[in-house]
């Protein structure tokens, strides 16, 4: 009889198991109006060229906290606030190293960068992780490009090569690829969803990313993401017009909470392959790389 009253105790826990993973539960931008959130991100590159037979290699490392003070909402969109809090940078190339640290500039640093620490923009989301629009961001870079030379010729040269990585489309295509990660319906474990993405940033990286919903656990979503990148098309770099036929995977992990939408964690690993050609030269590239971004309730 005990035997018997266990074994139903334990067939009712695996049913009970078996249906909340059957359960659908909905993915999306839940930002709650007068909260702040905190996300950390973090990029991390290694870059390889072959020019003329002459092996060249980069690293590169950009790490950039943000908060989001979620201001008011327009259902089913949300405005928000988002303020750069600290920043860091490290790019080395052929034996040169540039490095930044907010936390370290007293103020003195001639770096546009410098500029970016409390400077803050607006942007509108939908419950999709869309970006509508931006606004505020020219004045960041006015402030950006006088860091770098009080010369006003040269400041709009300075701002003009600045667009390309913090303009408005910059931000906005950023943005939308860190948000626009959610399902277009009530998703079930097991279960994938396909999102498409643009970077345009100083390459102009389409993205194809399928989400697969593995668990769900103490109201967080545990999903798998295997994507492809691509390159393809002119890009400008310093004055030159260069062609790209790039092409390569995005995959990783990350962590939703399935109350706010937030992604607690996300990480990613980059591999980037093929050419830029520019005055009949081709450029052989690799990139190796590691995404990172950690959300918080603030």
């Amino acid at each position: 009889m005990l035997k018997r009253t266990f074994a139903l105790i334990s067939l009712g826990i695996l049913t009970f198991q078996a249906t909340y993973a059957q359960k659908a539960i909905t993915l999306q931008q839940n930002f709650q109006p007068g909260k702040k959130y905190g996300y950390a991100m973090s990029y991390d590159q290694n870059i390889g060229q072959n020019i003329m037979g002459q092996d060249i290699t980069m690293k590169q490392l950009m790490k950039i906290d943000y908060s989001f003070d979620i201001t008011t909402a327009s259902a089913p969109d949300k405005n928000v606030k988002v303020t750069y809090n600290k920043i860091y940078s490290l790019s080395d190339a052929m034996g040169a190293t540039s490095e930044y640290d907010s936390e370290k500039d007293n103020g003195t640093e001639n770096n546009p960068l410098s500029a970016l620490k409390g400077a803050s923009f607006n942007m509108v989301i939908t419950p999709k992780g869309d970006v509508k629009s931006v606004s505020g961001v020219d004045k960041m870079l006015d402030a950006m490009a006088q860091k770098s030379s009080k010369d006003s010729a040269t400041t709009a040269t300075i701002k003009d090569a600045l667009n390309k990585q913090f303009g408005s489309e910059a931000v906005k295509a950023s943005m939308e690829a860190a948000l626009k990660i959610y399902p277009e319906k009530p998703i079930k474990q097991g279960e994938s969803w396909v999102v498409e993405t643009e970077l345009k940033n100083i390459l102009p990286l389409k993205m194809k990313t399928t989400y697969t919903l593995k668990e769900v656990k103490e109201n967080k979503a545990f999903v798998g993401v295997v994507g492809t990148i691509s390159a393809v098309g002119p890009v400008e770099v310093m004055g030159f017009t260069m062609q790209t036929n790039l092409s390569g995977t995005n995959n990783g992990d990350m962590i939703i909470d399935i109350k706010s939408g937030l992604a607690l964690n996300s990480d990613m690993k980059i591999n980037i392959g093929g050419t830029m050609s520019a005055m009949g030269q081709d450029i052989k590239m690799k990139i190796d790389g590691q995404n990172k971004i950690a959300g918080k309730e603030l």
